[in-house]
């Protein structure tokens, strides 16, 4: 059969109601001028009806015109729900011939169906209690009311905007980074102060509109509407629309999306309300647990970090860590969680250090304060400790104070800038408050322990020295003992000759070759080492925090892994006649706690040197 030529359709070209006709390829033929006018006189004879149809409540749309157009020859009138416009219409689809078939957009049944949309949408949005949930249901229904090519959720908090939802955008453009730095004041833009004093604002078209901004990134926007969500008289955000084709938003728009705001504003308060009393709950629950498991037989370090994995619950998909300041002002990380992109070891030889001198430390133990860091990459005083975390783009430390004096910090890190709001800071400050006592105690828990462990290892010391004839055997011994007092890397004790030499007598934890170099370290005199000097005039402990940054220390090849050392006189009748050495590989390692432990240690190995006349 041959196909009717498309000159016949000019019989509708006064049709009352918009009309397209397309063929069997559902390319369209013919459009009427109802339909031209509603299309904002755009021409889309030749193009597939698919590019003009912007959404439809069917998602085979496509699949049900082609059944339409094969069977047309048999088939009655069709009606169909659709958008070929911002707007929803109820389209009467029927054959005309073989070939074509005629769709036929019927204007008065629009309002009625944008009041079922509304009223649809109103009772979904009324269901869902999660909050995003709720803004992928708004984004979901909208479409149901008035159409559009990508929108978004900006929602005020701390009196700025941030985009908290959005679609559409990636079809426009494969890079999203600007979403996430996104953020305005209302009165950043006279767009916004404009959104914030009127219900709707509408641009037909952006090119003709001062107050438009333009992003890079979306400069293929030509046509927008946005309406302000309140709730009473709290401005939560907007409702953003954006279309490619200009003059697409027009006034008879602003009522259905104004009603359709007012449900979604409605939704998003009420999500707000049920996830601050579902945190109350959990903060309930967590404290609870963080109590519980509180008891004389956990370690310090199990128990912070059991603290670290109920804090992730909070926080998905984020990183933390707990940091402890001792006496002597130096913080030191003591459980950290969510850094599998970390090499470990580096984290805790990095993450100790004074925290006085980082001012970004001081300042929230000044303020007593969480202090958030919203892109690392613009911070001055950002560092990255522990080491490796250049990837990390946002943080925030909160202090742990106790009776109003900081004894450290929880921190909480993201790989992407701008990660944390408000709400965020408001939480991890509530549960690191919550949490403070409860570590505090963990901590004298710990001390307790260290304690009755220390005066255990004193006594089996004593028991297993009296046992032993073999003066090498008595010295070995020793090197392993102090261990159970005080952790290392590397031991020696040394004696000072009547010349004023060092000799070594037994060393642990080094290599051969570092051993070979690190005796040549002690040819010297006692005298003409900075490091043993006062140790050797005043009968005190020496400790050496960073040993890089000690101009006395001599440093070889072997032993460059050092970087704390401390070293304790052996002390007979008020004599130095040597010391215990102990050297790690981490900085800012020996404390005070370990110099009084010493020492008592270093007591115990004055009686032995005394009774194996090793002096």
């Amino acid at each position: 059969m041959i196909k009717a030529p498309v000159e016949k359709f000019s019989m509708f070209e006064n049709f009352p109601h918009p009309l397209l006709i397309v063929d069997d390829n559902l390319t369209i033929v013919y459009q009427n001028v109802k339909c031209r006018s509603l299309l904002h006189q755009t021409s889309f004879i030749g193009q597939s009806i698919t590019t003009v149809i912007r959404d439809t409540a069917e998602n085979n749309i496509q699949s049900q015109l082609q059944t339409l157009v094969k069977s047309a020859a048999q088939s009655k009138t069709f009606t169909l729900r659709l958008h070929l416009a911002p707007m929803p219409y109820r389209a009467n689809v029927w054959a005309l011939d073989d070939y074509h078939l005629g769709i036929e957009l019927t204007q008065e049944g629009t309002h009625l169906m944008v009041a079922k949309a509304i009223e649809e949408s109103a009772a979904a949005l009324a269901g869902q209690r999660e909050l995003h949930e709720i803004m992928q249901h708004i984004m979901q229904k909208i479409r149901h009311v008035i159409s559009y090519d990508a929108a978004n959720l900006m929602l005020l908090e701390d009196g700025k905007l941030r985009m908290a939802h959005h679609v559409g955008y990636d079809v426009f453009s494969d890079d999203l980074t600007w979403i996430k730095t996104l953020q305005f004041t209302l009165s950043d833009s006279p767009i916004w102060e404009q959104s914030h004093k009127h219900p709707i604002t509408i641009i037909p078209d952006t090119k003709d509109s001062d107050s438009w901004y333009t992003h890079p990134s979306t400069k293929w926007v030509r046509s927008s509407i946005i309406t302000s969500l309140w709730s009473g008289n709290t401005l939560l955000g907007f409702l953003h629309l954006d279309s490619a084709t200009p003059n697409f938003y027009r006034e008879e728009y602003a009522l259905p999306i104004q009603t359709f705001s007012h449900h979604a504003a409605t939704a998003i308060q009420n999500a707000r309300r049920y996830q601050a009393e579902k945190e109350q709950e959990f903060f309930a629950y967590i404290f609870s647990d963080i109590a519980e498991n509180l008891t004389n037989d956990i370690d310090l370090t199990s128990f912070l970090q059991h603290v670290l994995e109920l804090l992730s619950t909070i926080f998905p998909s984020i990183s933390c860590n707990v940091i402890l300041i001792d006496d002597d002002n130096i913080a030191r990380l003591k459980a950290f969680h969510g850094y599998e992109y970390l090499d470990t070891n580096q984290i805790f030889e990095k993450a100790q250090f004074d925290v006085l001198t980082e001012p970004d430390y001081r300042k929230a133990i000044e303020t007593q304060r969480p202090l958030y860091i919203p892109d690392t990459r613009k911070w001055d005083n950002w560092k990255s400790v522990p080491q490796g975390t250049d990837s990390i783009l946002s943080h925030i430390k909160a202090p742990i104070v106790v009776h109003d004096e900081v004894v450290g910090f929880i921190c909480i890190d993201s790989l992407e800038i701008n990660a944390f709001n408000s709400v965020d800071i408001e939480r991890l400050e509530a549960f690191t408050k919550q949490s403070a006592l409860a570590i505090r105690n963990a901590r004298l828990l710990e001390s307790e322990h260290q304690q009755r462990r220390f005066a255990e290892a004193l006594i089996d010391i004593n028991i297993a020295l009296n046992s032993m004839l073999d003066p090498e055997k008595i010295l070995d011994y020793l090197l392993e003992a102090v261990e159970r007092i005080v952790p290392h890397d590397g031991s020696a004790i040394l004696l000072v000759e009547p010349d004023g030499t060092l000799r070594p007598v037994a060393n642990k934890g080094y290599t051969i070759k570092g051993k070979t170099e690190w005796e040549k370290n002690f040819a010297l005199s006692v005298n003409a080492l900075a490091s043993f000097r006062d140790s050797y005039r005043l009968g005190v402990a020496t400790v050496i925090p960073d040993v890089r940054q000690f101009e006395g220390w001599i440093s070889y090849q072997a032993l460059d892994w050092i970087r704390s050392h401390i070293n304790a006189p052996i002390q007979i009748d008020g004599e130095v006649v040597g010391f215990v050495c102990l050297d790690s590989r981490h900085q800012h390692y020996f404390r005070q706690e370990h110099v009084d432990k010493l020492k008592i240690f270093t007591q115990q190995v004055a009686l032995w040197t005394y009774q194996l006349d090793l002096k």
